[in-house]
């Protein structure tokens, strides 16, 4: 083995997880996030454990698929809504709380991001 080799194989293990904690996590629906997260098993536990923000173009979320993401620090739910006959893009945003195994969603005051 060779410094440069033992070198590269300490710094990809310092680093491995950096794009999953640096990075927000864009899903169009919960069905195509649980799809990747949990059946398609495109990422290791540690990998899922390293996200830190998420964002979800849903109307609500199943807290069931925090269960997945134990770094999970911020989420952000975008979703349309009609409102006297204008369509709106509402932003809604939470941070996630954890005591042991239980998580609580706390939810930040609405963001209107358009209105149609």
């Amino acid at each position: 083995m060779t410094l440069l080799s033992a070198v590269s194989r300490q710094m990809h293990q310092e680093t491995a997880l950096m794009p999953f904690q640096s990075n927000r996590w864009l899903f169009a629906t919960q069905l195509v996030m649980y799809n990747y997260l949990y059946h398609l098993k495109h990422l290791s536990r540690s990998q899922m454990s390293a996200i830190k923000q998420l964002v979800v173009l849903s109307e609500r979320l199943d807290p069931n698929l925090l269960d997945l993401l134990k770094g999970l620090k911020g989420l952000r739910v975008v979703h349309f809504e009609t409102l006297d006959n204008t369509f709106s893009l509402i932003r809604t945003s939470y941070t996630v709380e954890r005591d042991g195994e239980e998580v609580a969603l706390v939810r930040e005051p609405l963001h209107l991001l358009k209105r149609y």
